[in-house]
């Protein structure tokens, strides 16, 4: 079962993964699709992913945040991810993931960045 809390902010809804370790492909493919599921259902147009709970991620977990993005392109949902612990944060650079994602440090940072965003 995937272990997720999400919130709204203003016109951001972000989503907290509360599981520590995503190894197995068939957990991340779950992950994956909740989190389509809620991108699909949502009414907001942007999506903060808070990984700071997640420690371990297997690659296609990776792949999984690739299709969510290109699940919120498609919908007009301007998405980022925040708080990736160290090793997180090397994987996605050295995957070049954050060419493609928008990456704050902190998940204030990211709202600002976002509600900043939307603001001009």
């Amino acid at each position: 079962m995937v272990d997720v809390r999400q919130r709204v902010d203003g016109l951001i809804r972000i989503v907290l993964l509360e599981d520590a370790k995503i190894l197995d492909e068939q957990f991340a493919k779950s992950v994956g699709s909740n989190i389509v599921k809620l991108v699909n259902e949502m009414s907001q147009k942007k999506l903060l992913l808070n990984l700071s709970k997640v420690q371990f991620m297997a690659s296609a977990m990776i792949g999984q945040l690739v299709l969510v993005r290109e699940n919120c392109k498609r919908r007009g949902i301007e998405l980022a991810i925040c708080d990736l612990n160290p090793n997180l944060c090397e994987a996605i650079k050295l995957m070049r993931i954050d060419e493609i994602l928008k990456v704050h440090d902190t998940e204030a940072n990211a709202l600002a960045a976002m509600s900043e965003s939307s603001a001009g």
